[in-house]
C-alpha cells in the first residue's frame, strides 16, 4: 500500500500522541476513523483530523461490529480495555498497535499473543522505548562489544513525587483491581528494555515493594479529604491539587486529562469534586509506591531495579530522568535518558555520547520514542513487513517478568521462569 489507514480506539493521552504522527508524516499515514466515549474529545479529535461523521464512534465496539473502516487500528483504551478489541480486531483481518501493558491479566496476554502468532497481519506492543535514540545507541555499543559481556545492570525509574500522586494515587492507575500492579502498567517498558540489551531469557525473579506512604494514617494533621476544603497545610503541601492541576495554568499533561473544561473555573470545578482534588493520604490507592526488582537472565547476568514515587521528576533535569549502570568485562556504561559516559577497562578513558536527536521525531514525546515506533509501524504496513522491533512474541517477556515479580513481592519467594 502507498499510505495506511488507521482507526484509533482511544483518545486520551496515549491515542493522541500516535495519531499527531500522521500530520508530520501524511504521506505514509491517514487517520480515517476513531472511537471514543467521551463526546467532547472524540469531537474534538475529529475535528482535528478532518474524520467523517460516520466515521465517529461511541466506543470499539460499534467501530468493529461493521465491515473494516481502516488498513490498522491502534488501540489505546485503558489498560484492562485492550483483550476485547484486540479479539475482534484480529477477526476483522486489521493489522494491529496495540498500547502496553497488552492486559493486566496474565492469561489474556498470553491467549493474544497466541492469536497474533498465527495471523498473518501486522501486530505489534507499544514498547515505544526501543525506538528513542538514547536505547537504539545504547543497544548499538553493547551489541558490538564495547563493553564485553553484560554482568550487571542496576536501573532506576524516578516516577517522580507529581507524577505518582496524579496517576497512581489519584488517577487511573491508583488501584490494582481496576488498572493492575505498577511494575506492569508503568514499567513493563523498562522491563523489556532490560531483556532486549541483555539479549537471553530471564530466568530467576524477586521484588519486595509496598504502598508505605500515601496511606490515611499518614494524613498531617489539619489536612482535609479535599484540597480545597479548608485544609490547614494545602499551601505547603507539595501534593496539593492546586499546584499539580491550577497553579501555573497548566493547559496539557496533567490538566488535560482529568478535565475538557480548561479554564480557571473548570479547573477549580473538577478539582473540588472530583478524586483529583483529594488529598494524596485519603484515597482508594492501593498500588505500591516504591518497589525494587531483581532479575537473573540465562547467562548470569544480574538486573536490579528501582522504581519509586520520591523522586525529582522533572524530565528536564538529570535526576528527573531513568538512570542506567551496564557493568561489563571489558568496561561499563552510566546513562541518563541522554548522555552515555561509556568507559574502557583497556585504555582507562571515559567517552561521552550525546544520543539527542534533533529531529521532529527525536522531539516527539518519550525521548523520539512516540514516532519512532509510529514511523516503524507505518513503514511495516506500507510495505507489508512484519519485522518490526516490538512483536508481542517480545513484548510477553516483559509481562511475564511483571507477573513473576508482583508474586514474589506477594509471596515473599523467588520465582523461576
Amino acid at each position: 500500500m502507498s499510505k495506511a489507514s488507521v482507526l484509533i480506539i482511544g483518545v486520551g493521552n496515549r491515542g493522541r500522541a500516535y495519531a499527531q504522527y500522521s500530520k508530520y508524516h501524511p504521506d505514509r499515514i491517514r487517520i480515517v476513523a476513531v472511537a471514543e466515549p467521551d463526546k467532547i474529545k472524540r469531537e474534538k479529535f475529529a475535528k482535528s483530523f478532518g474524520i467523517a461523521k460516520d466515521k465517529c464512534f461511541h466506543d470499539w465496539r460499534e467501530a468493529l461490529k461493521i465491515d473494516k473502516l481502516a488498513d490498522a487500528v491502534i488501540i489505546s483504551t485503558m489498560d484492562g480495555d485492550h483483550y476485547e478489541p484486540f479479539m475482534l480486531s484480529v477477526k476483522k483481518d486489521y493489522h494491529i498497535l496495540v498500547e502496553k501493558p497488552l492486559s493486566s491479566n496474565e492469561k489474556e496476554c498470553v491467549e493474544m499473543v497466541e492469536v497474533a502468532q498465527k495471523s498473518k497481519k501486522i501486530i505489534a506492543t507499544c514498547h515505544v522505548l526501543r525506538y528513542t535514540p538514547y536505547f537504539k545507541k545504547l543497544k548499538q555499543i553493547i551489541d558490538q562489544g564495547d563493553i564485553g559481556n553484560i554482568i550487571n545492570i542496576q536501573a532506576i525509574e524516578p516516577i517522580g513525587h507529581k507524577h505518582f500522586a496524579h496517576s497512581y494515587v489519584r488517577g487511573n492507575w491508583r488501584k490494582e483491581s481496576t488498572s493492575g500492579p505498577i511494575i506492569l502498567t508503568k514499567s513493563c517498558h523498562d522491563l523489556d528494555i532490560f531483556y532486549w540489551l541483555i539479549g537471553s531469557r530471564p530466568k530467576h525473579v524477586s521484588s519486595f515493594g509496598s504502598l508505605k506512604y500515601f496511606r490515611k494514617e499518614n494524613s498531617p494533621k489539619g489536612s482535609t479529604e479535599y484540597c480545597l476544603d479548608g485544609c490547614e497545610i494545602e499551601k505547603s503541601c507539595p501534593f496539593s491539587a492546586r499546584k499539580i492541576y491550577l497553579n501555573k495554568f497548566n493547559k496539557d499533561w496533567p490538566t488535560s486529562t482529568i478535565t475538557n473544561n480548561l479554564t480557571r473555573s473548570g479547573i477549580l470545578k473538577k478539582i473540588k469534586s472530583s478524586q483529583f482534588g483529594r488529598c494524596v493520604y485519603q484515597c482508594d490507592n492501593d498500588v505500591c509506591d516504591h518497589q525494587v526488582v531483581n532479575v537473573e537472565f540465562q547467562k548470569e547476568e544480574k538486573v536490579s531495579f528501582v522504581l519509586s514515587a520520591f523522586t525529582h521528576g522533572n524530565k528536564k533535569d538529570i535526576n528527573g530522568k531513568r538512570q542506567i549502570r551496564i557493568m561489563g568485562t571489558k568496561g561499563e556504561i552510566m546513562g541518563d535518558f541522554r548522555f552515555l559516559n561509556i568507559y574502557s577497562f583497556f585504555n582507562d578513558k571515559t567517552k561521552r555520547v550525546d544520543t539527542k536527536n534533533n529531529s521532529l521525531d527525536g522531539k516527539s514525546r518519550h525521548g523520539g520514542g512516540d514516532y519512532g515506533l509510529m514511523h516503524d509501524f507505518s513503514e511495516s504496513l506500507i510495505n507489508n513487513n512484519k519485522s518490526l522491533m516490538t512483536p508481542l512474541t517480545e513484548s510477553i517477556i516483559s509481562h511475564k517478568m511483571a507477573f513473576a515479580a508482583e508474586e514474589s513481592r506477594k509471596n515473599k519467594k523467588i520465582i523461576s521462569m
